[in-house]
C-alpha cells in the first residue's frame, strides 16, 4: 500500500525518472564497455608495438652484425690471399700485386707490406712517413711476429691515410724455415662499415651504434664521434642490471632495456663475429605512444558519433517502455484501493493492448486474488496460534516438572513456574540471560547445555537453589533439531528427587534394620558353637589343671575360639553402623597401599608375591576412603587365605571409558565354584571353615553406598578375581 502511494499517486515521479534513467543506464554501460573495449585493445595494441619494437631491433643487430663480420671476412681474405702469393725476394711482383689488389678491392683504403723489422717498404696509397717511423709498437705487428697467423686489430688513426680504419696483418712465412719474411696488411676504413650501417636506416628508425670491448662508440648515429663518445648504458636483462662491458663478457647476444628520460629504451646487442666489438641496436619507448595519439584522436572522434545514436535510440526505448508502465502502475492502483475487499469485483477493470504489460496486469490481478486469501487464511492462523500458545502456556505453568527451554541463540526463553518453585529464581530474572548464567546460579558445570551437543544428557544432579541450598533433581537435557538435523533449542527438564530420597533413605534404614534382625538371630546361634566348645574346654582343663602342656593346648584353642568370636561381633558390628560417612574425592593408589600396609605381616608370613600395576593416569573418585580401605583389606584377606605359601596377588588399577576407574584384585587360590558365585555376597554365607559370612556381605554393602559396582569371575582350581568399578571426577 505504501509502495503504490509513492509510486503511483501524484505526477507519477517514478514513471518520469524513467524517460531520464533508461537512456543514462544506456550511455553509461555503452561508455563502459566503449572504455573498456580501448582499454584492452590499448594494452594489447601497447603489448603488440613493443613486441614489434625487441623484434626489430633484434633482426637489425643480428644483419648488421653479420654484414659487419662477413664485410671483415671477405677483406681479411683478399690479404691473406696476397701474402700466400707473394714472393719477397721478388719487391717488383710485390708492389705490382699491392697495387693490384688496391685497385681491385674498394673496401679496403691501404695495403702495404712491412719488413720483419717493423719499417713499411712499399704502400699504396703511398706516403712519405713510412721512411720516418718504424711500427714496433703496433698491436697487429707484435701479434702476427710472435703467433705467425693473421689478425684484425682495433680501430684507429692510420699513419699513412689519416683516417680511422680496422687493419688486418698476414705473416708471410718461409716454408723451410717457418721464419716470418714480412708482414701484408690492408685497412679496412671505419666509414665503409658506416655504409653498412647507413643502408639498415632505410628500413629502420631507431639508434644503431658499433662499439669495441672497451664500449668505445666506433660509429654512431651522430657524426665524427671517433675518439669522443664511449656508449654508456644500464642494461636489464634477465632480471639482472650490468653495463655494456658486462654485457660483452657475458653474453654473445640478447635483448634488453634501460631507463632514459623517465621512458623505456629497449636495445638489442649481437657481437662481431671476427672482431672485438659488438652491434648496438635500440628504440625508445616514445614512438609508441605517437602511434597511439594519432589513434587516440580518430578513437574520440567515433566516440562521439556512436553516443549521440545511442542518445537517441536509448530516448526512443525509454519512452516504449514508460507509457505502457504508466497504465500498469493505474492498473494496480486500482487493485490496491481493492486489496481488503473482494478483488474479483476488479474485472470490469481495462486490460491494455500492449502484450507483455496485458501479461503483467493479468499476473497482478491473479497475484492480488492470492494475496487476498493468503490474508485471509494468515489471519486465521494467527488467531489458531494465539489460542494454541495460550494453550501451551497454561500446560507449562501446571505442569509438575521445571520446563526450561533454550532458543537458538542460546539464551533462556522459557522457565516454568514449577522450574521456578525448584530453583527460587523468578522467571523474568532469567528469562533471555545466556544458558552459562543459568548454569552458573545453579552450581552445575559449564558446557552442560551446548547448541553444539546433539545429544540427549539424563542423570542425576545436585543443583544450588536461590538460597544455596543443595537440592537433588533428575535432569533430562534434549536438543531440538529441524527437517536439516540442526539444533534449533534445547528443552530441560528438572524434577525435584528431594522426597524420592528421603524415601529411599528410610526404606535403607527400614531394610538395614529387617537385616540386622536375621543376622542376630544367625549370630546368636552361631555363638552358641564356639561357647560349648570354650566350655568343654574349661571342664578338661580342670581335670588336667597340673599338667603343663595339655593346660596350654587348651589355653590355645581357647584363644582361637575367643577369636573367631570377636572376628563375628567386629564385621556385625561394621555391617550394623548408620552409614554417616562422608564422600570426598580420593586418590585409589594411596587407599591400596594403606591396605597392603595393614596386611604386610600375614603376607610376608606367607612369603606371598603381590604384583601391583596402577596406571599414573587413575582420575579422582568420590567415596569414603575408610570404607574404601574396609572393602580392599576385607578383599585381599580373603585372597591371602584362599592362597598357600609363595602364591601371587595381583592388583590392577586402570582408567576405563566414560571417565571410570576400574580396580581388579585377582589371586591364584582354588577359585570358587560356579554355584557359589552368585551366593558369596549373601549374609552369613562362606566356604571357609573359620569365616563368618559377613565379610563379602559388608564389603558389596559398603560399595553399594559409595556409588560403585563389584563383581566376581573365578574358575575353580585356577582364580578368583574381584572388580570394582567406580565414577571417576
Amino acid at each position: 500500500m505504501k509502495w503504490c502511494k509513492i509510486v503511483c499517486g501524484g505526477d507519477v515521479v517514478f514513471i518520469r525518472s524513467l524517460k531520464v534513467k533508461i537512456p543514462a543506464i544506456i550511455i553509461i554501460l555503452a561508455l563502459i564497455s566503449i572504455l573498456l573495449t580501448a582499454f584492452v585493445s590499448y594494452d594489447l595494441f601497447t603489448k603488440k608495438i613493443r613486441q614489434q619494437i625487441i623484434d626489430k631491433n633484434e633482426t637489425i643487430s643480428n644483419t648488421t652484425s653479420d654484414q659487419v663480420s662477413q664485410y671483415l671476412s671477405d677483406a681479411k681474405g683478399v690479404i691473406e690471399y696476397l701474402a700466400r702469393n707473394i714472393n719477397v725476394k721478388d719487391m717488383d711482383k710485390v708492389k705490382r700485386e699491392i697495387d693490384k689488389a688496391y685497385i681491385g678491392y674498394h673496401w679496403i683504403d691501404v695495403v702495404f707490406f712491412m719488413s720483419p723489422e717493423g719499417k713499411i717498404v712499399y704502400s699504396k696509397p703511398h706516403n712519405d712517413i713510412i721512411y720516418e717511423r718504424s711500427y714496433l709498437d703496433r698491436d697487429y705487428y707484435n701479434y702476427v711476429m710472435k703467433e705467425k697467423s693473421s689478425y684484425i686489430s682495433k680501430v684507429f688513426v692510420g699513419s699513412i691515410v689519416k683516417q680511422p680504419h680496422i687493419m688486418i696483418a698476414v705473416p708471410i712465412i718461409d716454408p723451410i724455415t717457418n721464419e716470418v719474411e714480412g708482414i701484408i696488411g690492408g685497412g679496412v676504413p671505419l666509414r665503409a662499415i658506416k655504409k653498412i650501417v647507413n643502408k639498415a636506416y632505410e628500413i629502420y628508425d631507431g639508434d644503431i651504434y658499433v662499439i669495441d670491448t672497451n664500449t668505445k662508440a666506433l660509429v654512431s648515429p651522430h657524426d665524427n664521434v671517433y675518439e669522443k663518445m664511449y656508449l654508456k648504458r644500464n642494461v636489464n636483462i634477465d632480471g639482472k642490471t650490468m653495463d655494456l662491458k658486462e654485457l660483452a663478457q657475458t653474453y654473445e647476444r640478447g635483448t634488453g632495456d634501460y631507463k632514459k628520460d623517465f621512458s623505456n629504451v629497449y636495445i638489442s646487442f649481437n657481437k662481431i663475429k671476427n672482431y672485438d666489438g659488438m652491434i648496438i641496436v635500440e628504440k625508445d619507448e616514445k614512438s609508441i605512444l605517437d602511434e597511439i595519439n594519432v589513434i587516440k584522436s580518430k578513437f574520440l572522434s567515433y566516440l562521439l558519433i556512436i553516443l549521440s545514436l545511442i542518445l537517441i535510440l536509448s530516448i526512443s526505448l525509454a519512452n516504449s517502455i514508460v507509457r505502457p508502465i504508466k497504465d500498469l502502475v493505474n492498473y494496480t492502483r486500482k487493485i490496491s484501493d481493492n486489496i481488503d475487499k473482494d478483488v474479483l469485483n476488479t474485472k470490469d477493470i481495462k486490460l491494455n493492448n500492449n502484450s507483455e504489460i496485458r501479461e503483467l496486469e493479468i499476473s497482478f490481478r491473479n497475484m492480488a486474488i492470492e494475496l487476498y486469501k493468503k490474508i485471509v487464511a494468515f489471519k486465521l492462523m494467527h488467531k489458531r496460534e494465539k489460542n494454541l500458545r495460550k494453550y501451551l502456556d497454561n500446560i507449562l505453568k501446571s505442569a509438575g516438572s521445571g520446563v526450561i527451554v533454550i532458543n537458538y541463540h542460546g539464551k533462556v526463553a522459557i522457565f516454568n513456574k514449577a522450574a521456578q518453585n525448584i530453583t527460587g529464581i523468578k522467571s523474568k530474572e532469567i528469562v533471555n540471560k545466556s544458558s552459562d548464567q543459568l548454569l552458573k546460579l545453579l552450581g552445575l558445570s559449564e558446557g552442560m547445555i551446548s547448541l553444539k551437543n546433539k545429544k540427549s544428557i539424563e542423570g542425576e544432579f545436585v543443583i544450588n537453589n536461590i538460597q544455596n541450598k543443595e537440592i537433588p533433581v533428575d535432569i533430562v537435557i534434549s536438543p531440538v533439531l529441524d527437517e536439516d538435523k540442526e539444533i534449533v533449542s534445547i528443552v530441560c527438564i528438572l524434577r525435584d528427587l528431594t522426597r524420592i530420597k528421603l524415601l529411599e533413605k528410610e526404606l535403607k534404614i527400614k531394610d538395614r534394620l529387617e537385616t540386622m534382625g536375621q543376622l542376630s538371630s544367625a549370630i546368636i546361634h552361631e555363638i552358641g558353637n564356639p561357647l560349648a566348645g570354650m566350655t568343654n574346654l574349661l571342664e578338661v582343663l580342670k581335670d588336667n589343671i597340673e599338667e603343663e602342656n595339655v593346660r596350654e593346648d587348651i589355653i590355645s584353642a581357647l584363644n582361637d575360639e575367643v577369636d573367631v568370636l570377636n572376628n563375628m561381633v567386629i564385621n556385625f558390628l561394621d555391617f550394623t553402623r548408620l552409614s554417616k560417612t562422608e564422600r570426598v574425592d580420593a586418590n585409589v593408589y594411596h587407599i591400596i597401599n594403606s591396605a597392603l600396609s595393614i596386611l604386610n605381616s600375614q603376607i610376608k608370613y606367607k612369603m606371598i608375591r603381590i604384583i601391583e600395576e596402577i596406571s599414573p593416569n587413575i582420575p579422582t573418585i568420590r567415596i569414603d576412603p575408610m570404607g574404601m580401605r574396609q572393602v580392599i583389606v576385607n578383599i585381599l584377606k580373603n585372597s591371602i587365605q584362599a592362597v598357600g605359601e609363595y602364591g601371587i596377588i595381583h592388583v590392577k588399577v586402570g582408567p576405563t571409558e566414560n571417565n571410570h576407574v576400574e580396580i581388579r584384585i585377582r589371586d591364584n587360590g582354588n577359585g570358587i565354584k560356579k554355584e557359589m558365585i552368585d551366593k558369596i555376597f549373601n549374609p552369613l554365607f562362606t566356604t571357609k571353615e573359620e569365616g563368618n559370612g559377613l565379610g563379602l556381605y559388608v564389603v558389596h554393602n559398603i560399595v553399594i553406598e559409595n556409588g560403585g559396582s563389584i563383581t566376581v569371575n573365578s574358575e575353580e582350581g585356577k582364580y578368583t578375581e574381584f572388580v570394582l568399578n567406580f565414577k571417576g571426577e
